[in-house]
């Protein structure tokens, strides 16, 4: 089922498609535009902005070691255009692991921790997410159970972070 479903996301194919999902790949996995924000939500003087630039921090260094570092090399699924000859890669490839998605799974921490501190933006970042999860598989990059593996994990990981940063910070 699993490869029903790329194959059906990789069959519509479209020049705007092809651009709009390079733009939001890139967009999420760009770490200086996360260090950007981090840091501007750190150099504020409101306390809000202080927490949860270190709530951000925090979160995508708990998904980098538990996505990148830990499950990726334990599952060590390959990339489908590792194994199925006829897809069609947007975007370039990549030499690491497929499951779950990295991107995906950042995205949706950082959305968990930008809609607590920031309410009225929750629905852009579940576009954004959502966004995400069609263009990863449109690109060819993962499977859609890597994808929602990524929701799922980053959401995970997004809640604990909430958690722990207050307690943290009294």
């Amino acid at each position: 089922m699993d490869q029903a479903l790329l194959l059906a996301v990789q069959s519509i194919q479209h020049s705007v498609l092809d651009v709009t999902s390079q733009v939001i790949s890139r967009f999420v996995a760009n770490g200086f535009v996360w260090l950007l924000v981090i840091g501007a939500l750190f150099l504020e003087r409101r306390r809000l902005l202080h927490q949860a630039s270190i709530a951000l921090a925090t979160g995508f260094i708990l998904e980098l070691g538990i996505v990148e570092g830990f499950i990726k090399p334990l599952v060590a699924r390959s990339r489908p255009f590792w194994v199925l000859p006829d897809i069609r890669v947007i975007d370039g490839v990549t030499n690491t692991y497929s499951f779950p998605s990295g991107h995906v799974a950042l995205l949706t921490v950082a959305g968990w921790i930008l809609s607590h501190y920031f309410p009225k933006t929750a629905w852009v970042w579940v576009v954004l997410v959502g966004l995400t999860v069609w263009s990863r598989v449109y690109n060819g990059v993962h499977y859609p159970s890597d994808v929602l593996a990524g929701v799922l994990i980053g959401s995970l990981i997004g809640w604990l972070t909430l958690r722990v940063i207050p307690r943290l910070q009294k």
